[in-house]
């Protein structure tokens, strides 16, 4: 992170980390959801819970390689050390 990066993460308890994906990682990112959204349907997130209203899928990391670039990208780790430290242990990504 660089100083903007790390001030905005103290200030605002997030950090948009711009050009973490390539124009195709995101594409490719975007068409899995939109895919996985129209195969789970109303079942969609069950797998952590329903809820009305929102467009929720869960346990993502199992359902595709674009969602595991994300979670083990060095910059996205960084950030998640800084906040919750060393040692870290994904348990769902919704």
């Amino acid at each position: 992170m660089d100083d903007e990066q790390r001030e905005q993460l103290e200030t605002d308890g997030f950090v948009v980390l711009r050009g973490l994906l390539s124009e195709e990682q995101r594409t490719r990112l975007v068409e899995r959801v939109e895919t996985l959204w129209a195969e789970e349907g109303e079942q969609a997130g069950g797998e952590n819970y329903i809820e009305n209203g929102a467009r929720r899928l869960a346990n993502l990391v199992n359902k595709g390689g674009e969602f595991r670039l994300i979670i083990a990208h060095p910059e996205v780790l960084e950030v998640v050390r800084a906040v919750i430290g060393p040692f870290v242990r994904l348990s769902m990504l919704n």
